[in-house]
Protein backbone atom coordinates (compact mmCIF):
# COMPACT_ATOMS: atom_id res chain seq x y z
CA UNK A 1 0.00 0.00 0.00
CA UNK A 2 1.42 3.31 -1.07
CA UNK A 3 0.49 6.34 0.97
CA UNK A 4 1.68 9.59 2.41
CA UNK A 5 4.64 7.98 4.14
CA UNK A 6 6.15 6.98 0.79
CA UNK A 7 8.78 9.57 0.10
CA UNK A 8 11.36 11.49 2.04
CA UNK A 9 11.24 14.46 4.32
CA UNK A 10 13.34 17.47 3.33
CA UNK A 11 17.13 17.33 3.56
CA UNK A 12 19.31 20.41 3.09
CA UNK A 13 21.86 19.75 0.34
CA UNK A 14 23.16 23.32 0.23
CA UNK A 15 23.14 25.15 3.55
CA UNK A 16 24.00 28.84 3.85
CA UNK A 17 27.16 29.95 5.68
CA UNK A 18 26.98 31.17 9.28
CA UNK A 19 27.96 34.72 8.17
CA UNK A 20 27.65 36.80 5.02
CA UNK A 21 29.29 40.21 4.68
CA UNK A 22 29.13 42.34 1.57
CA UNK A 23 29.26 45.99 0.58
CA UNK A 24 26.32 48.04 -0.60
CA UNK A 25 28.07 48.49 -3.96
CA UNK A 26 28.26 44.75 -4.70
CA UNK A 27 25.19 43.21 -3.11
CA UNK A 28 25.11 39.64 -1.80
CA UNK A 29 23.31 36.32 -2.00
CA UNK A 30 22.41 33.50 0.37
CA UNK A 31 21.91 30.08 -1.19
CA UNK A 32 19.87 27.21 0.20
CA UNK A 33 18.72 24.05 -1.53
CA UNK A 34 16.92 20.93 -0.35
CA UNK A 35 15.80 17.61 -1.68
CA UNK A 36 12.97 15.32 -0.69
CA UNK A 37 9.86 13.66 -2.01
CA UNK A 38 7.57 15.42 -2.54
CA UNK A 39 9.90 18.23 -3.63
CA UNK A 40 10.36 20.64 -0.71
CA UNK A 41 9.61 24.34 -0.85
CA UNK A 42 12.36 26.64 0.42
CA UNK A 43 11.68 29.88 2.29
CA UNK A 44 13.75 32.28 4.33
CA UNK A 45 12.80 33.30 7.84
CA UNK A 46 13.76 36.26 9.98
CA UNK A 47 14.96 35.90 13.58
CA UNK A 48 11.37 36.35 14.86
CA UNK A 49 10.17 33.45 12.67
CA UNK A 50 8.40 35.65 10.13
CA UNK A 51 8.93 35.04 6.42
CA UNK A 52 11.60 37.20 4.76
CA UNK A 53 9.40 38.45 1.94
CA UNK A 54 10.75 40.20 -1.13
CA UNK A 55 11.18 43.97 -0.77
CA UNK A 56 11.55 45.79 -4.09
CA UNK A 57 15.13 46.90 -4.63
CA UNK A 58 16.41 45.49 -1.32
CA UNK A 59 15.72 41.75 -0.95
CA UNK A 60 14.34 39.08 -3.27
CA UNK A 61 13.53 35.44 -2.60
CA UNK A 62 14.22 33.54 -5.81
CA UNK A 63 12.41 30.39 -7.00
CA UNK A 64 15.68 28.41 -6.72
CA UNK A 65 15.81 28.98 -2.94
CA UNK A 66 18.33 31.83 -2.94
CA UNK A 67 17.82 35.09 -1.10
CA UNK A 68 19.47 37.94 -2.96
CA UNK A 69 20.36 41.44 -1.86
CA UNK A 70 21.06 43.77 -4.80
CA UNK A 71 23.47 46.68 -4.58
CA UNK A 72 21.89 49.64 -2.80
CA UNK A 73 22.62 53.27 -1.94
CA UNK A 74 23.48 54.45 1.57
CA UNK A 75 20.04 56.08 1.74
CA UNK A 76 18.38 52.69 1.10
CA UNK A 77 20.17 50.93 3.97
CA UNK A 78 17.74 49.21 6.35
CA UNK A 79 19.05 47.46 9.48
CA UNK A 80 16.10 45.03 9.46
CA UNK A 81 17.20 43.86 5.99
CA UNK A 82 20.95 44.49 5.79
CA UNK A 83 22.03 43.69 9.38
CA UNK A 84 19.77 40.81 10.27
CA UNK A 85 19.71 37.12 11.09
CA UNK A 86 18.13 34.79 8.55
CA UNK A 87 17.34 31.05 8.44
CA UNK A 88 16.46 28.84 5.52
CA UNK A 89 13.55 26.43 5.99
CA UNK A 90 12.70 23.58 3.63
CA UNK A 91 9.37 21.82 4.04
CA UNK A 92 7.16 19.23 2.40
CA UNK A 93 4.25 17.02 3.49
CA UNK A 94 6.64 14.79 5.46
CA UNK A 95 8.46 17.41 7.50
CA UNK A 96 10.50 20.54 7.82
CA UNK A 97 14.19 21.28 8.30
CA UNK A 98 15.85 24.55 9.35
CA UNK A 99 19.33 25.78 8.53
CA UNK A 100 21.66 27.36 11.04
CA UNK A 101 21.33 31.09 11.69
CA UNK A 102 23.02 33.30 9.11
CA UNK A 103 24.29 36.66 10.37
CA UNK A 104 24.06 39.09 7.48
CA UNK A 105 26.00 42.33 7.55
CA UNK A 106 26.03 44.76 4.65
CA UNK A 107 28.70 47.46 4.87
CA UNK A 108 28.25 50.94 3.49
CA UNK A 109 30.84 52.40 1.13
CA UNK A 110 30.66 56.12 0.51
Amino acid sequence: IRGLMDGQGPLLVLEPPPRLEFSNSTGGRLDCNARGSPKPTVQWLMLDGGVATSIAGLRYQLPNGSLTFPAFSAAEFRPDVHRAIYRCVASNALGRVLSRDVRLRAGLLE
